[in-house]
């Protein structure tokens, strides 16, 4: 359960084996799992951007969008 958030105007950006997680204009994302099969996150506010090079059998990317 980790939070990530930016400020007016900055960027941020994670890095989890072939997925990039690219969080811009005062975004605010819950990372509700990660490890090595399995990525979920929550978008609560703002925009975010994700590229998944490769997606192996078994392993999901999920992202929430509560609104």
């Amino acid at each position: 359960g980790t939070r990530l958030a930016t400020g007016i105007g900055s960027r941020t950006e994670l890095h989890s084996g072939s997925l990039a997680i690219r969080l811009t204009r005062s975004a605010d994302l819950s990372v509700t799992e990660l490890d090595d099969d399995t990525a979920q996150v929550a978008l609560m506010d703002g925009s975010v951007s994700l590229r998944v090079r490769q997606l192996r059998l078994g392993e999901r990317v999920q992202v929430d969008i509560p609104h």
